[in-house]
This record gives structure tokens, C-alpha cells and sequence, in this order.
């Protein structure tokens, strides 16, 4: 997320030095985590604003598709036979490193045959291990891996940044709306392998009882539990409904709040996870403020979606 939110500040940067650019691109930007929602409309480079990005549990990517062709239909100006120059043909990048959680194959046909009809341009990548490319491949025939490191997210902002700059450059030339190649980094993604499909990685949502901040402990399977590979501090979280893999969590490793480093994670009533300092007592949920008693015991643990 740090990784995304620097490319867009350096697109912007590029942009808004680039007197083309100041005259001929505008941005908008659209995020689905916990849900899909417009965080930015169409806006000028000159007087665009960075958004905040929240890290949320899902990926609706159904109804973030059917909010990008509604803003394409009333935010993009179109050609009229009164003379009315519109605008160049929209560029759209998708970026995505989950499983869609909604219903989302009809909005990917409808989007797929305006990519198809040329009315629209658009690349996906894929960032990480778990992404279903095939669903991506409905979405637009160009999928690119990456993501998995720092290094693969600038190469693809660095890589839209010159496609915008060189369609800015281009506007009104035939194809000039288009792509540029991407760089050898960035490999088409037919090939991009799912750690285990039966087992995919699995994200806890947890909060921090002493300080009260949410964290996401990251889980991998490792053939006869799900062990933890990484623990992420943060500040803030958007939390759905969608709810994803079911698990005991005697087949999950436990793991430190990265918070406060208390040892121990519990399960309230109210299905959140919290961490504790003990086995045994009585805590107060961060999530529900309900106050119980507490004690060693199996029980079913919901993932996060997507």
C-alpha cells in the first residue's frame, strides 16, 4: 500500500510537470476493499488530491468495474456533431492482489466488450500470489504480474506514468491512447502460479486490547497448519461483511500483536479477534467493548475475504 500510494504521488509529480499533461489528463481513481467506492472523480492534474487509501477485507471487484464504466458513461465528455471536441479514449489501470468477493463475472463481460470495442483501454496486474488471473483475463486481455516486491510496484507506476505521457504527447493520433509495451519485469501473467489453490493465504483481522489498533496477521499453508509469515501493524482498516475461509484455529500457528507483542490472540462473541496477555482471564473486546471470561479452547476462525 506505502508502494501504491508513492506511485501515485510520482505519477502526479510527472504530470504536473509535463505542460502536455497539465493540458490533456485528467485522473480519477476508484478503491474496493471493504467496498468499491469513486475516492476521486475525473479531475484535472492540476487540481487533483491525493486520496487516502484504506486497506480494507475484500476485493468486490463486480462493483468496482460497474463504478468505473458508470464514471467512464457521466464523467468522460464525449464527441457531439455540434463540434464539441470530448476526450481521448480513458486509460484504465486495475490493480488487485485478492479473489473477487462479489458477484462479478457479469460486470467483467459488460467491461470486457467495451475493451473489445476499442472504446476503452485497459491492464490489470496482478500483485502477488493469490490473485485469480483468469479472473482478471475476463476483465481485459492485458494482465501483468508484479507486486510481489517494492521494486515491481514502482517498475509499474514508472511504466504508467510514461503510457499516460506518451498518450498526452500523442492526443488525436490513431492509437495513440494506447499502452506503451511493458518493460520484461512486468511478464504477462499466463503463467503466475497460486501457492496452493485447496489452500490459499489466509488473513486474520485482529485488534490490539492495550492500544485498540487493528492488524492483519498473514498466514501461509505449510502442509499441516497455516503458518504465520507476517504480522502488519495498522492504523486503520475498513472491515466488511464478506466473509472468507473457515478454519479451526488449531490449524492456525499463533502469532505476536504487533502492537503491544502480546503472545496470545482469543475470539470474542461478537466473532472478532483480539490479543491478550494470558490464556486464562477476563478482557474486554476492542471491537464490541463486551467484557467476558476467557479460556483455552478450539474454535472456527473466519479469514477475510479475498
Amino acid at each position: 500500500m506505502r508502494e501504491v500510494r508513492d506511485g501515485i504521488a510520482t505519477l502526479l509529480d510527472a504530470m504536473r510537470a509535463d505542460p502536455r499533461c497539465l493540458e490533456t489528463v485528467c485522473l480519477a481513481v476508484i478503491t474496493f476493499g471493504a467496498v468499491a467506492r469513486q475516492v476521486v472523480p475525473l479531475t484535472s492534474v492540476d487540481h487533483f488530491s491525493m486520496p487516502s487509501l484504506r486497506l480494507g477485507t475484500g476485493t468486490p471487484l463486480g462493483s468496482a468495474l460497474n463504478l468505473l464504466s458508470n464514471a467512464i458513461d457521466t464523467q468522460v465528455q464525449r464527441s457531439t456533431n455540434l463540434e464539441i471536441k470530448g476526450d481521448w479514449r480513458p486509460l484504465c489501470f486495475i490493480i488487485t492482489d485478492g479473489l473477487p468477493t462479489d458477484e462479478w463475472r457479469s460486470a467483467a463481460r459488460a467491461f470486457r466488450a467495451r475493451v473489445d470495442s476499442g472504446s476503452i483501454s485497459a491492464v490489470a496486474l496482478a500483485c502477488g500470489p493469490d490473485v485469480e488471473v483468469a479472473a482478471l483475463k475476463e476483465v481485459t486481455p492485458t494482465v501483468l504480474q508484479g507486486g510481489f516486491d517494492s521494486t515491481s510496484i514502482r517498475t509499474f507506476f514508472r511504466w504508467v506514468t510514461n503510457s499516460v505521457r506518451a498518450a498526452s504527447l500523442g492526443v488525436g493520433a490513431v492509437g495513440a491512447e494506447k499502452f506503451l509495451a511493458p518493460p520484461k519485469e512486468l511478464d504477462n501473467a499466463v503463467n503466475l502460479k497460486i501457492h496452493d489453490s485447496s489452500h490459499p493465504d489466509l488473513y486474520l483481522v485482529s485488534r490490539c486490547q492495550k492500544k485498540r489498533l487493528p492488524y492483519v496477521m498473514k498466514h501461509r499453508w505449510n502442509g499441516r497448519v497455516y503458518g504465520s509469515t507476517e504480522n502488519v501493524p495498522l492504523e486503520d482498516l475498513e472491515v466488511s461483511t464478506i466473509a472468507g475461509t473457515t478454519v479451526q484455529s488449531g490449524e492456525v500457528e499463533p502469532s505476536a500483536c504487533p502492537h503491544c507483542t502480546n503472545a496470545i490472540w482469543a475470539s470474542c462473541v461478537c466473532s472478532r479477534l483480539f490479543c491478550c496477555p494470558t490464556n486464562h482471564g477476563r478482557f474486554t473486546c476492542p471491537w464490541c467493548e463486551g467484557t467476558n471470561d476467557f479460556s483455552p479452547g478450539n474454535f472456527s476462525i473466519t479469514g477475510s475475504g479475498g
